[in-house]
């Protein structure tokens, strides 16, 4: 009767300890995930804000600095000056920096000749020499970092028409030196070569020449914006 109680114990207790083994491996499978989950969401994390480091970067763009004018509008003095004595046409121009090394220039100009009239016994006769000349061109120039003056060297090409028989091709070489009047406005002395390949017609016959010397010229250019 005894060995048969003691049997009865050592297999409830058996049971017992396969009972309890089960429950700690249920309990260990249902932590695995959770600490792979967490594995998982920390990772997406880092992941996040390695794309977002870069993405910070690129709002970071070069510009001009606060007050610093890009636009600016010039009159050659030189060609207003004369061009209203001798019938020139006066230039003016519209300058964007490019950056502070470089300007580009777009150059325009209009010079109207009206048409002469003489009485004649009471009549008035017109002599037909009215016209209107026009100037379309472009401009460059390169700022030197030289200590005192900015200068610069750059060209022009100028195409200019007379009336519709005679034109010219205008090609400049310049050296300029600026100077700030006051902020925002320069007054710049060029000088360089000019050369001239002009067009024209006499009667039936098609003529053109070429013209070159010193070119010459005062400008003022105010930048506004």
């Amino acid at each position: 009767m005894k060995k048969m109680f003691l049997a009865v114990l050592t297999s409830l207790a058996l049971c017992s300890y396969g009972f309890a083994q089960d429950d700690d491996d249920e309990y260990e499978e249902d932590e695995a995930p959770a600490k792979v989950v967490k594995k998982a969401a920390v990772e997406e994390d880092e992941e996040e804000e390695e794309d977002a480091a870069p993405a910070k970067k690129k709002e970071k763009k070069s510009s001009r600095k606060a007050g610093e004018a890009f636009v600016g509008f010039g009159i050659d003095l030189s060609d207003a000056i004369v061009g209203g004595l001798d019938g020139s046409v006066a230039r003016f121009s519209v300058a964007f920096k490019l950056n502070p090394s470089m300007e580009l220039s777009a150059i325009f100009g209009m010079y109207h000749h009206g048409e002469t009239t003489a009485d004649v016994n009471g009549t008035e006769v017109g002599a037909e020499d009215n016209y209107t000349a026009l100037s379309i061109g472009v401009g460059f120039d390169y700022y030197l970092g030289t200590p005192i003056l900015p200068t610069s060297i750059g060209g022009q090409v100028i195409y200019d028409s007379f009336d519709e028989d005679n034109s010219a091709l205008e090609f400049n070489i310049l050296f300029g030196a600026h100077a700030e009047v006051v902020k925002n406005f320069v007054v710049s002395a060029q000088i360089g070569l000019g050369i001239n390949y002009i067009m024209g017609k006499e009667g039936d016959t098609d003529t053109s020449r070429l013209d070159f010397g010193f070119a010459p010229g005062i400008k003022a250019t105010w930048y506004a914006f």
